[in-house]
């Protein structure tokens, strides 16, 4: 997936994620000591406090997530206890803002020949600059390009013990607000395929 961003005749294109993925980073923790088929029930911790909501994080893409993991534990058959749960599970939306300098450009394309000519062009790939900014006469002055890291977190938390029993989390880099939900799920889902307690087979 790749977003081009025009700054004066100096194009620079964000590749989010070559393959249309936005949440590549999937890593999982586990207890290994854990029999995780003792566990039947869960109930939500809250949600960590969050003095601004920003185009990045805000109340619609948490509540989305935890909707997202609370469909994941329906599949495996676990049930929601507020009472006395099995598990207690926080949901986290991870969302960190960074940002780079596009380096001066030339505001004209560098001629290969008379028939062709290499436009300047500089590709931001996880927070990391390459391309042909062009002659580099400093006729343009240096742009800084915003974006996020960010991803969704679920830790699962034994009661009894109050030890952090399995952890997973999906991240990646942010560029459009726009796409971010359009990989959540299937992220999710990746992520989920390597929690211990399974989806029972029909």
């Amino acid at each position: 997936m790749i977003k081009f961003i025009y700054s004066n005749s100096l194009i620079v294109a964000l590749i989010a994620l070559a393959s249309c993925s936005v949440y590549q980073d999937v890593q999982v923790t586990k207890d290994k000591s854990i029999d995780f088929s003792q566990y039947e029930t869960y109930a939500w911790l809250p949600e960590k406090e969050h003095n601004t909501d920003t185009e990045y994080d805000n109340d619609f893409i948490r509540q989305k997530t935890r909707n997202y993991f609370g469909h994941c534990m329906a599949e495996r058959q676990l049930k929601p206890d507020t009472a006395n749960p099995d598990l207690l599970l926080q949901v986290e939306w991870l969302s960190h803002a960074r940002k780079v300098e596009v380096p001066r450009a030339n505001d004209y394309p560098d001629y290969n020949s008379i028939d062709s000519y290499n436009a300047p062009t500089v590709y931001l790939y996880n927070g990391k600059l390459s391309g042909n900014p062009g002659w580099k006469e400093e006729y343009s002055k240096p742009e800084v390009v915003k974006y996020a890291h960010g991803g969704a977190k679920l830790t699962a938390i034994d009661p009894q013990t109050n030890r952090i029993v399995w952890e997973g989390l999906a991240q990646g880099d942010l560029y459009d607000p726009n796409i971010m939900y359009d990989d959540l799920h299937p992220s999710i889902h990746k992520m989920m395929k390597r929690f211990p307690i399974k989806i029972p087979r029909k």
